[in-house]
């Protein structure tokens, strides 16, 4: 059995499947399976994975559409190597990605549930910039500093997972509409250590979807404050920056009523920060056309 799987879930990107594949293929570290999973595509998909179905580490299966969260786990499930990684359908890995996170591996003890690195982004026209992961020592859920989620920026395509701490913590929460994978590696930092490699492991194309949707990023950072309500509450700064978040993602989509729900939820907030409550009187006083002009949104 290989050492590494590989879980590759996909829904209509034929255009840029090909880009996926060919990076993992070209892997220096060649222990893997790879598992496609079709999320019930439409387009070409199919086609394109029949020209690699040759190589016997590629297997592919083919699901009513569920979304990527239920693609990852049933690739969990079928999956046979020890740890395991994601790649996305439109991504690239560099080529020593591999290698380098399984020597991690190999010089740790099973206390080691992930090991994660920086990603080059690229956008729509051609810009490239780096994203660095953030360094992640404890289990706490938030950043003092940012007030954000301490996992915060930690791109799933970058990192290697050990599958019984997978399994141990249930995987992907498929109510998640986004920031999927930031609530799964919460969990794995709260019984495992975590490691990030100083170094770009993963070319991201940043394209259109459920990433960039203001609505869903809502409902997403909701669900994260009811499932980690007891700590959230602990952290009243970073919790307010949460609300502010969310009144800022319902400002984008012109829902007025949730926008003045949560940014009263900041002021109501013990201990929000001065340019927290700033922020949130700008939400509510500024015209939407002069905040896209100011905020770039």
């Amino acid at each position: 059995m290989p050492n590494v799987s590989i879980i590759l879930p996909t829904y209509n990107r034929a255009p840029t499947l090909s880009r996926a594949i060919d990076s993992v293929l070209k892997q220096t570290y060649k222990d893997f399976e790879l598992i496609i999973i079709d999320d019930g595509s439409v387009d070409k998909t199919k086609d394109i994975v029949a020209n690699y179905l040759s190589d016997p580490r590629i297997k592919y299966l083919h699901q009513e559409n569920a979304g990527a969260s239920a693609a990852r786990n049933r690739g969990i499930q079928v999956s046979t190597g020890d740890l395991i990684a994601f790649q996305d359908s439109d991504d690239e890995w560099m080529p020593d990605k591999l290698h380098t996170q399984v020597q991690v591996f190999e010089k740790n003890d099973d206390s080691l549930s992930l090991v994660y690195g920086d990603m080059l982004r690229v956008e729509p026209d051609g810009k490239i910039s780096t994203s660095y992961a953030p360094d992640v020592n404890n289990g706490d859920l938030f950043n003092a500093d940012t007030l954000e989620y301490k996992v915060f920026g930690i791109g799933i395509q970058s990192c290697l997972i050990r599958k019984k701490y997978l399994i141990e913590v249930g995987g992907f929460d498929t109510k998640f509409p986004r920031f999927i994978d930031l609530e799964l590696f919460i969990r794995l930092s709260k019984i495992s250590h975590i490691y990030r490699l100083e170094q770009i492991l993963v070319k991201y194309y940043a394209t259109e979807g459920i990433s960039t949707n203001p609505k869903n990023a809502a409902i997403a950072r909701e669900l994260l404050i009811e499932k980690y309500n007891l700590e959230a509450k602990m952290n009243p700064a970073s919790l307010a920056n949460q609300y502010l978040q969310i009144a800022g993602c319902y400002w984008k989509v012109k829902e007025k009523v949730l926008t003045r729900k949560y940014c009263r939820f900041v002021f109501e907030t013990n201990e929000a920060k001065f340019k927290t409550r700033f922020q949130a009187i700008f939400l509510l006083l500024i015209p939407r056309s002069l905040g896209r002009i100011i905020l770039g949104r």
